[in-house]
C-alpha cells in the first residue's frame, strides 16, 4: 500500500489522545489531517500534521455555536458582515452546503478584500504556532456553487466566473507567499471546467491537491470513463508540478481503488481513508 494520508473523524480521537498507539500511527501513516482546537496535541509528536481550515466560510452564528478558538471567522466577528458576498440586490451569498438540518451555515467570502486574506493570514498564522506542519485548505473550488439564505442559486455581484477564478487564485497565491515553508493541501472538486492558466496557478500555490471521493467515487460505478478522466485529471495536475491525496471515503473501496491509484501514482502523492483505525486497520 502506499503512503498513507490519514483524515481525523470523531473516532479516531481516542486513538490519537492514547500515548500507548503514537509509535503505531508513525509506522502506518506519513501525514494526519486533524481540527484545531481540539486536536492540536497532535502536532506535537506526529512530524507532518495538518489542521483543517475552511478556505472561503464566513460562519453564520445564529446557527452555529460559536467554539472559542476556533479557527473559522463567524458573522457576528467584528468586521465580518463586509467580508460577505453580496448578490446583485445586496443579499448576502452563502456556499451550497446544506447541513443536516437543512440550513445553509456558511456565508461566502469575498475572497478578493484584502482584508479578509488579512484576516485568514492572521489566523493561519497564530493555528501554526501549536507546531503544525501543514494546512488542509477546504472549499477551495475555483468553480463553487453559491446560494441564497433560501437555498435558491445565487451569484456574487462584481464577478464573472473567469474573474472569479483569479480572484480566487490571487487569494490562494497570498496564503502560500505568507507560508512559504508549511505545507498547503487544497480541496477542490476535479474535473469542473476552469481557465487552465488559473488552475496551474492554483497548483503552484499548493503543495497537494485532494481529491475528494478518488477513485472509489461510487459515481463512477456505471461510467468507467470516469475512471480514465479522472487519472488524466491527476496527470495534469502532475504536469503542473504538483502532487495530489486521492481521498477514498472507505476503506471498502479498496480492493478497486488501490491498483487504480498505483497505476497513476508518482513520488509524493498520497492515498487517504477516513475510516482507518488502529483496530480495524486492513492491511
Amino acid at each position: 500500500m502506499s503512503d498513507i494520508f490519514l483524515l481525523s473523524t470523531p473516532g479516531l480521537d481516542a486513538f490519537l489522545a492514547n500515548p500507548k498507539y503514537q509509535q503505531w500511527f508513525l509506522m502506518k501513516t506519513k501525514a494526519l489531517a486533524v481540527y484545531t482546537p481540539g486536536s492540536d496535541f497532535v502536532a506535537q509528536w506526529f512530524p507532518q500534521t495538518y489542521f483543517y481550515l475552511d478556505a472561503l466560510a464566513i460562519f453564520d452564528s445564529a446557527l452555529v455555536t460559536k467554539n472559542p478558538g476556533s479557527p473559522a471567522l463567524f458573522s457576528g466577528d467584528p468586521g465580518a458582515q463586509a467580508l460577505i458576498l453580496q448578490d446583485a440586490n445586496g443579499n448576502p451569498v452563502k456556499i451550497n452546503w446544506q447541513e443536516a438540518d437543512g440550513s445553509y451555515h456558511q456565508y461566502a467570502a469575498n475572497v478578493a478584500s484584502l482584508a479578509f486574506q488579512q484576516r485568514m493570514i492572521t489566523i493561519i498564522g497564530g493555528i501554526l504556532k501549536a507546531g503544525y506542519d501543514g494546512i488542509w485548505l477546504d472549499d477551495t473550488d475555483l468553480v463553487p456553487s453559491f446560494v441564497s439564505a433560501s437555498g435558491k442559486p445565487a451569484t456574487p455581484f462584481g464577478f464573472d466566473a473567469l474573474e472569479w477564478q483569479w480572484r480566487f487564485v490571487e487569494y490562494l497565491q497570498a496564503i502560500r507567499k505568507a507560508f512559504p515553508h508549511i505545507k498547503i493541501l487544497h480541496n477542490a472538486v476535479p474535473l469542473a471546467p476552469v481557465d487552465e492558466a488559473a488552475f496551474q496557478a492554483q497548483v503552484a500555490a499548493a503543495d497537494l491537491i485532494n481529491i475528494e471521493r478518488g477513485f472509489g467515487d461510487p459515481n463512477f460505478a456505471n461510467d468507467p470513463s470516469r475512471y480514465v478522466a479522472l487519472a488524466q485529471y491527476i496527470a495534469k495536475i502532475h504536469s503542473y508540478g504538483g502532487n495530489v491525496v486521492v481521498e477514498n471515503y472507505s476503506k471498502g473501496t479498496i480492493a478497486w481503488e488501490e491498483p487504480a491509484f498505483q497505476a497513476i501514482r508518482r513520488p509524493g502523492d498520497f492515498e487517504a481513508y477516513e475510516d482507518m483505525y488502529p483496530d480495524n486497520w486492513p492491511l
